[in-house]
């Protein structure tokens, strides 16, 4: 499994700050992130889906839902796509492929998709919120992710959370 604190300062924030979406929200915006990865991939345990599936990346996003994310929202935001490849290093946005490798692109394609949901982001320790944008607007009704799996998922990312500037004075323990 990928350090997660070193994943969450290097990736999850960068993608965050280098995106822009969040206006004072940053943390929780990394705390969806963060929790959403232990839940898709065990903080990075896999990059490819189980069972043959075409979820890529730490993400396990699926290329539907990348080009979709490109055609339907990025394709209108030149913006957002010179911040995705100013962030991954890219010249323009790569296949879906990439995201099996890229860290990067897999943090900021999944903010996307949050982006593109109406709700805000919950605060960070508000994990029956975070439990409801993900399940709704990430893993779907037809993803098979359940609360009680994402809520322990969760609470093992909030180990490494309290570490992290902006998040570390929050927790009272």
């Amino acid at each position: 499994m990928i350090n997660q604190k070193q994943l969450i300062k290097h990736v999850f924030y960068k993608a965050v700050e280098a995106l822009g979406f969040d206006d004072g929200k940053e943390d929780n915006a990394v705390a969806l992130l963060a929790y959403t990865c232990s839940q898709e991939s065990e903080g990075g345990k896999y990059i490819t889906q189980m069972g043959n599936g075409p979820a890529r990346g730490i993400m396990q996003i699926e290329p539907a839902t990348y080009y979709d994310c490109i055609s339907n929202y990025l394709s209108y935001r030149e913006h957002v796509i010179d911040s995705i490849c100013g962030a991954c290093e890219f010249d323009s946005l790569p296949s879906s492929e990439a995201l099996t490798h890229n860290l990067m692109l897999s943090a900021c394609i999944a903010r996307v998709q949050y982006r593109r949901s109406p709700p805000a982001i919950p605060e960070w320790n508000d994990l029956e919120g975070m439990w409801a944008i993900y399940k709704k607007y990430y893993n779907t009704h037809l993803g098979k992710a359940t609360k009680e799996e994402f809520m322990h998922n969760a609470e093992r990312v909030i180990e490494f959370l309290k570490w992290l500037k902006g998040l570390s004075a929050l927790f009272i323990y």
